[in-house]
């Protein structure tokens, strides 16, 4: 019996089509995974994101006047407008955060596609990142939304690289008005502000302007200029702890008086090596080589300044994916796989009590990997900067 007409047209449409029909088949598969994982319930839902939302399921949209929680206004507005939806809180707030797992997918996917013009490269990075673990575990399992304020970042990185800057801004802004933790990337901007000479320093005013204008539901509804103000600040004097299920040089160097200010000054001091070094090397800042200061500025940050906590390497994660996959270089696979297993080491132990490696080892072989990386730099034969 011979192949029908219509089985025909339908193989030779897949055919035809087959690049689709792969992108919908891991999206498919991606989305099911998660699905599976929303009926668990986080310790973090048990005690901040459940009661939150409970409060506004009273309020509504009025109760954005009150200092409920200690995320920002923007996380809160969706809050409020999520207690007149008809579905368990559970499960509203994860589908929210997860719709961001895609959206950096694809963000993954027109970074790479914008460096490489490579497209089998661009739908690699594509399917990659959603299979993450910790991009699997963040919104879908833990309910958090880190992958909210890094998908605006990663929208920041594009323009940047696009060289349109003010829209870098206003998404670096946006980043910023859902998460503090933007500022682990804040020094590229910095940096590529000195070096290229592109815009002009009052850019930089853009990123807290558009925290004011997220703002702007709470205060209608009656909060005050100051209370959002102190947001971040607050947050930043929340735990007297060092280190918060991390592995970073505080595991091991311990809990003193001031330590947390040295700490600063000891990130502040790396980046104005890199600075110096790229000036004093003439490297041109590049697609590759934002990509890399993207990737290990949130690398540094997390690893050398205090009061950081189990999620704050995610961004680097993505970051680390996307860079390696644009690079194309395979000797440098032990970037994302120990950053990523890095970050998701703090996962295992907070949702699951899971201690994969102790963390005061683990931290000091993520520092040996933080300095190979930066011999990388430094050696010509290996340069990841490139002129």
């Amino acid at each position: 019996m011979k192949m029908s007409k219509i089985e025909k047209n339908i193989i030779d449409f897949c055919i035809k089509h087959k690049d689709y029909l792969f992108i919908l088949i891991l999206t498919f598969i991606a989305l099911q995974v998660r699905i599976s994982f929303l009926d668990f319930i986080s310790g973090d839902y048990v005690y901040f994101l459940e009661p939150w939302s409970d409060i506004y399921k009273s309020y509504g949209i009025s109760g954005l006047k009150y200092a409920i929680g200690d995320y920002n206004c923007i996380y809160n507005t969706f809050l409020a407008l999520f207690s007149y939806i008809p579905i368990k809180s559970l499960y509203i707030i994860k589908m929210f955060s997860l719709i961001f797992d895609f959206g950096c997918g694809i963000l993954g996917y027109k970074i790479v596609k914008e460096i490489t013009n490579n497209k089998i490269l661009s739908y690699i990075t594509y399917g990659v990142i959603l299979f993450i673990p910790t991009v699997l575990f963040n919104s879908s399992l833990w309910g958090q939304c880190d992958a909210i304020y890094t998908f605006f970042a990663l929208l920041g990185i594009y323009f940047l690289i696009k060289e349109k800057y003010l829209l870098s801004f206003i998404f670096a802004g946006i980043s910023f008005a859902f998460k503090l933790q933007f500022i682990f990337i804040l020094p590229v901007y910095i940096i590529y502000y000195i070096v290229k000479k592109r815009y002009s320093i009052l850019y930089f005013l853009i990123i807290p302007l558009v925290n004011i204008i997220c703002a702007i539901p709470s205060l209608i509804m009656g909060r005050s200029f100051k209370e959002i103000i102190m947001i971040y600040f607050n947050q930043t004097t929340s735990y007297s702890n060092y280190v918060l299920n991390f592995p970073n040089m505080y595991q091991f160097i311990g809990q003193y008086d001031n330590l947390d200010k040295l700490g600063i000054l000891i990130t502040i001091l790396i980046f104005g090596l890199i600075l110096y070094y790229i000036l004093k090397k003439k490297i041109t800042l590049n697609s590759n080589s934002i990509l890399f200061l993207s990737m290990i500025s949130v690398v540094i940050a997390t690893y050398f300044l205090p009061y950081m906590h189990d999620r704050y390497l995610f961004m680097g994660d993505i970051l680390s994916v996307i860079w390696y996959i644009s690079n194309k270089n395979k000797k440098y696979l032990y970037v994302p796989i120990s950053i990523c297993l890095v970050s998701f080491s703090t996962y295992i132990k907070y949702l699951f009590d899971i201690t994969i490696i102790d963390f005061r080892i683990l931290s000091l072989l993520y520092l040996f990997v933080i300095i190979i990386m930066f011999y990388d730099i430094i050696n010509k034969k290996r340069l990841l900067l490139k002129n």
